[in-house]
């Protein structure tokens, strides 16, 4: 049986267009490999930072939207997607309001290719 295992990366992508960015050539990179499809889920909000972990709101929303995400496809939240510049939003399309568990705003998953 598969084992999970939490890995942090020693670096951080500081905008969310990096981040889109980088799920996207991820996710280009694994096409037509079906042994691997990843889903990615993107969000902006606060984290915090403990020895080897990371967890807070910001990771809960992007955690709940990668589950959303079909396998080789990526969810991102309004809020990331209000944040990305000019001509990379063009890469996501549709998106359907979503009532997260437990949170009280209300967030639009947009998915992209």
């Amino acid at each position: 049986m598969p084992t999970q295992r939490r890995l942090v990366s020693s670096s951080v992508i500081t905008t969310i267009s990096d981040a889109v960015a980088c799920a996207i050539d991820v996710q280009e990179a694994l096409a037509g490999h079906d042994v691997i499809r990843l889903r990615c889920g993107i969000h902006i909000g606060d984290v915090v930072f403990e020895i080897e972990d990371v967890f807070g709101e910001g990771v809960n929303v992007a955690v709940r939207l990668e589950a959303l995400a079909e396998p080789g496809r990526i969810a991102i939240s309004d809020t990331a997607y209000n944040g990305l510049d000019g001509s990379m939003g063009q890469q996501f399309s549709g998106g359907n309001t979503d009532e997260q568990k437990n949170f009280s705003l209300r967030r639009r998953m947009v998915v992209a290719w």
